[in-house]
């Protein structure tokens, strides 16, 4: 019913809803102009339409699926409570982040708990003369080993793990699309193509783009700079 399980309106869609039965009556338009009133204007009436048509088979209540409706309005009332204190802990995270001078927000894929989770994974980026020790700290830069003609590598079992999750993290977010079908950020996705079309897997490609994120994350800690980059516009746009 929808894309995002735990978005705004389906949150506001299973509360209200969390039975069929209680659909019965509801017309499209009063269904639509709720989750409308409850999605910032984003949700259509078409996907109200398609929901009305989901249900529609499955209309009779019972028992069990009163038991259901509790445990579902129960479990969103936790969903929205632990809402709550990630907002009051971003709130109170933020003012942290700032203090350090640091930009990393300005990277794409890192928000304000990431760009807390690179500062203390790093710590004081003045120990790594260079961004390669940091990409070892990381581990993504594994060692080599050879096995006759074929080369292999293997990462180091010493790496900082939570580290190494928030680059990958920040690697995937930017070789992936928005709401529009557009890249997040063109420059590290055509380098991830180009790097698939040397030869390289999907992995590999992707761990390359870690290794230049690396770079990219230990001159800005470094310079305490912000990130840029230039969009290519086509004619048509």
């Amino acid at each position: 019913m929808f894309k995002n399980t735990f978005s705004k309106a389906a949150l506001a869609f299973w509360k209200r809803f969390p039975i069929a039965s209680l659909l019965k009556g509801i017309g499209v338009d009063r269904l639509a102009q709720y989750l409308r009133d409850n999605s910032n204007n984003t949700v259509s009436t078409k996907k109200a339409l398609n929901i009305l048509k989901l249900v529609g088979k499955d209309s009779v209540p019972s028992r069990l699926n009163l038991v259901h409706s509790s445990i579902i309005r129960n479990l969103i009332k936790h969903l929205r409570f632990i809402e709550e204190q990630i907002a009051i802990v971003d709130k109170e995270l933020e003012p942290l982040v700032s203090e350090t001078g640091m930009k990393l927000s300005a990277l794409t894929g890192v928000d304000l708990v990431t760009a807390a989770k690179l500062t203390v994974e790093v710590g004081d980026i003045n120990r790594f003369s260079s961004s390669d020790k940091l990409a070892k700290c990381a581990g993504i830069a594994p060692q080599q080993k050879s096995s006759g003609e074929k080369l292999k590598f293997k990462k180091s079992n010493r790496a900082r793990r939570q580290l190494n999750t928030a680059i990958y993290h920040i690697a995937l977010c930017q070789i992936g699309s928005d709401r529009s079908s557009r890249p997040r950020n063109p420059k590290a996705r055509e380098y991830f193509l180009r790097k698939i079309s040397e030869g390289k897997t999907k992995k590999e490609a992707l761990t390359c783009l870690q290794r230049r994120l690396c770079d990219i994350i230990y001159a800005m800690m470094k310079n305490k700079a912000e990130y840029r980059f230039n969009t290519t516009v086509s004619p048509a746009a």
